[in-house]
């Protein structure tokens, strides 16, 4: 996750300082274009995942874990799965975790039972906390979904359009 966390102020870096280059014009309006098909990923995500298609030069259309394409079935129950040899990309994956109560020598305090003791806020409900660690994705044409009839296209999906007044309105 540190890793990918890298690459991202790294990319950020890059743009910021090249800000009025056309090359970082041309990476927004591609970036735009390819954020528009992957609206339910965090920004990091569609940045690790625009990324890496372009390093490997593959354009991609929509992505899902190894467990999402293993669940997926087509009209007759034929699973979906992602083809041998495929190398998915790699994402950031929220991990929330139970924040839990410590001692001076920052052991966990146990309770009766031995289990941890949950921190609790002024409401009495635990507190969380969210962690990150690297996961994999897999685009729909690294699968057998298409061949076998189990995806279907997301017609809003081809309809993207970056036009030049919204680039213009990003940019001031």
């Amino acid at each position: 996750a540190d890793e990918l966390l890298k690459k991202i102020s790294e990319k950020f870096e890059t743009l910021a300082s090249n800000l009025d280059s056309e090359q970082t014009e041309h990476e927004i309006r591609n970036y735009l274009k390819f954020a528009g098909q992957f609206h339910n990923y965090s920004f990091r995500n569609q940045m690790l995942i625009a990324d890496q298609a372009m390093l490997r030069n593959v354009s991609v259309e929509h992505v899902g874990s190894f467990k999402t394409w293993s669940d997926l079935k087509n009209s007759e129950g034929v699973k979906a799965s992602v083809k041998k040899g495929e190398r998915g990309f790699k994402i950031l994956v929220p991990t929330p975790y139970i924040k839990y109560e410590l001692d001076a020598s920052r052991d966990y305090l146990l309770n009766s039972k031995g289990e941890k003791i949950p921190r609790l806020d002024e409401y009495g409900k635990i507190i969380k906390g969210m962690a990150y660690k690297a996961g994999t994705v897999f685009d729909v044409n690294q699968t057998t979904a298409k061949e076998i009839g189990a995806y279907k296209t997301l017609d809003y999906r081809t309809k993207i359009d970056v036009s030049e007044s919204l680039f213009e309105r990003l940019r001031k």
